[in-house]
């Protein structure tokens, strides 16, 4: 009862400035990296290839790294510290997703195939929505009471576990769309490290925001945060040829 009280308490206002000081600081990166065009089209930073032309596979890795410190701390919090179970538990779980994701990724890779990476990042944002959603829903209800971690319902969480933490396979859909792009093949290797380090800036910025999100208004929101990012998906599955 304490908990909603203080979730209460909290204002709207709080929940939309974390969000919006996330998504402002990463928009800056990306505004960067579209100024960084010049006439040339091009300019070299070490070893560091920027191009305004992939800009949709700059999205998708801005919104992968929130999705991907999403999965990767708060996900497990959510089975030690509300469910109740040990680290033993989550191993357990990774274990399954690794099976799960042994049958998944030669299945998004005929999809990507037949379909192409324009229809594969929409069927992604898919994906995250509905998993994360899922989890968000199991984590809300855990917090508030509404699921007995002694019950059968644990396999619920359980579940919406590895369907949260199996969107990592679509990760090949964004490397095919960089190859896919690509003005040039050597361009490849550089524009990936690109897309490493605005995962990695993302990943800096998410956590302590997602934390504060936590704390102060509830767990699930953390994961609609996460179910709003697969936007940029979207976007960058418009701003693709096909």
């Amino acid at each position: 009862m304490e908990r909603n009280q203080g979730m209460k308490g909290v204002p709207v206002a709080f929940f939309l400035k974390s969000l919006l000081f996330s998504y402002i600081l990463t928009g800056v990166l990306l505004a960067l990296l579209a100024m960084s065009s010049g006439q040339r089209g091009a300019v070299k930073n070490h070893r560091l290839l920027f191009r305004r032309r992939y800009m949709p596979y700059y999205m998708v890795t801005l919104a992968y790294g929130c999705q991907k410190r999403i999965k990767i701390v708060f996900a497990p919090w959510v089975v030690i510290n509300l469910l109740g179970q040990g680290a033993d538990t989550v191993a357990l779980l990774t274990i399954a997703v690794h099976l799960a994701g042994t049958w998944m990724a030669p299945v998004i890779g005929r999809l990507l195939d037949r379909l192409g990476v324009k229809k594969m990042l929409l069927v992604e944002a898919g994906y995250i929505a509905i998993s994360f959603s899922a989890m968000g829903l199991v984590a809300g209800l855990l917090a508030s009471g509404g699921i007995d971690p002694a019950s059968w319902q644990t396999w619920l969480v359980y579940g919406a576990y590895v369907l949260c933490v199996l969107f990592e396979q679509f990760n090949m859909v964004h490397s095919y769309m960089m190859r896919s792009i690509a003005l040039n093949p050597s361009e490849v290797t550089r524009t990936l490290s690109v897309g490493l380090s605005v995962d990695h800036v993302m990943a800096i910025i998410a956590s302590p925001v997602m934390g504060m999100i936590w704390k102060a208004w509830g767990v699930q929101y953390v994961f609609v945060v996460a179910m709003l990012s697969a936007l940029f998906q979207v976007a960058a599955a418009v701003m693709t040829e096909r």
